[in-house]
């Protein structure tokens, strides 16, 4: 048989159809950066050898805790899958993507990033349930882990079962996530996640409306504890309260560095708020927050500014995501907007600007990658193909999975 690699980092859990194999940065004590281990899942009762691998496999052992059942028929799955490990040296993995990157202030032992995934397992004042510790701890091989989407304010919240970042329960619970993480060797930067819009009154302090930079209504609906509801129309901020807003961002930073965080994300993407402000089809204000691209990356700038106060430069990354129309986000030039938004912010020094695609016609990473001083990440659908040619090329530093 001649099985192909089917991803680098597992982004599900539900399990895998029989004899997919599924790879993962291996979180065991005894990584070797210079030739790293890799954790190979395979589910099936279907015998597999070194040649499945496509050549990949250089050395492979396997790693059930009870049976070994390594002979000339290859090494044999369970109906739950068992773990095989494998080295990179002397086959045809490239080392890029294992080899290791300064990131401002975080050092990854590789370019291998977990993607920020929604998992709305947080409780219904917005803690971290008990599964969350184990959940990253079991993908602490990674370079970097990006968390869930993390509202800073009660008004922030855009879903049900979403954890956030603006009380002392709520950070009690992520200690338990980080240190879990860290107990593993690996890294975790939190994602700081307003919703704005993307939201619903049933969901927000006192049944509050929504709040967006201008009053203009998403197409789209809410999951709500009473099934799906359209979006409504948002209230537009007073430019007095948006100095409140930023100040938010502040304080979430500062509760994820306590909460044991090795820094923190802005979340510009997937028309959250953020991003409303950013594209013309969201933000139709007049003020010092609307108009050209400059002003309507105002908000971002300042965030980010706020975010790297309390953290430093070097320990504060941004996601975009320049070609999603997630959300009923839109933009009437979207290449001059985030040229415009990328060349104020990439001379702070952020840890890394982290860009998501999803295959549109223009290539952003050309675009964006030189003016961004600092690590830079490409996520959006990718292969480990892909990941390398972009690592290679100098289009990106780390590829993000998920």
């Amino acid at each position: 048989m001649n099985r192909s690699l089917l991803a680098v980092v597992s982004s599900h859990e539900a399990e895998p159809a029989p004899g997919l194999l599924v790879a993962r940065p291996f979180p065991g004590p005894d990584i070797d950066f210079v030739d790293p281990w890799i954790m190979l899942d395979h589910f099936g009762p279907t015998p597999v050898t070194p040649g499945d691998f496509g050549g990949l496999v250089g050395a492979v052992r396997h790693e059930h805790p009870r049976r070994n059942l390594a002979g000339p028929q290859g090494l044999r799955g369970g109906p739950h899958g068992h773990s095989f490990r494998f080295t990179s040296k002397g086959n045809r993995m490239s080392n890029n993507l294992f080899s290791p990157l300064q990131a401002g202030s975080i050092a990854l032992p590789n370019r291998i990033v977990m993607a920020p995934m929604t998992r709305s397992r947080a409780d219904i004042a917005g803690v971290p349930g008990p599964l969350v510790p184990t959940y990253y701890a079991q993908r602490s091989g990674a370079g970097l882990i990006i968390s869930e989407g993390t509202y800073p304010s009660a008004m922030g919240k855009g879903y049900l079962g979403t954890p956030g970042l603006h009380s002392d329960a709520q950070v009690a619970g992520w200690k338990t996530v980080t240190d879990a993480v860290h107990a593993r060797g690996g890294q975790i930067v939190a994602q700081i996640m307003h919703a704005g819009r993307i939201s619903d009154p049933s969901m927000l302090p006192g049944g509050a409306t929504p709040v967006a930079p201008s009053a203009v209504r998403p197409e789209g609906q809410s999951y709500t504890l009473a099934g799906m509801k359209d979006h409504v129309t948002p209230r537009a901020l007073e430019i007095g309260e948006i100095p409140g807003v930023i100040a938010e961002y502040a304080a979430a930073t500062r509760r994820a560095l306590d909460a044991g965080f090795d820094g923190v994300e802005l979340h510009a993407a997937s028309g959250y708020l953020p991003m409303q402000f950013l594209s013309s089809g969201s933000n139709t204000r007049t003020d010092g927050y609307g108009g050209s691209a400059t002003n309507r990356a105002r908000f971002i700038v300042e965030a980010l500014d706020a975010m790297i106060a309390v953290a430093g430069a070097g320990r504060v990354g941004i996601k975009l995501s320049p070609d999603m129309a997630f959300n009923d986000i839109a933009d009437v030039n979207p290449q001059e907007t985030y040229r415009t938004l990328v060349s104020l912010i990439g001379p702070k020094g952020l840890a890394y600007v982290h860009v998501a695609l999803f295959g549109g016609p223009f290539d952003y990473h050309s675009l964006l990658r030189p003016l961004v001083k600092g690590a830079y990440f490409a996520g959006g659908g990718l292969t480990q193909q892909a990941a390398e040619a972009l690592v290679v090329s100098g289009k990106a530093d780390a590829a993000v999975f998920g």
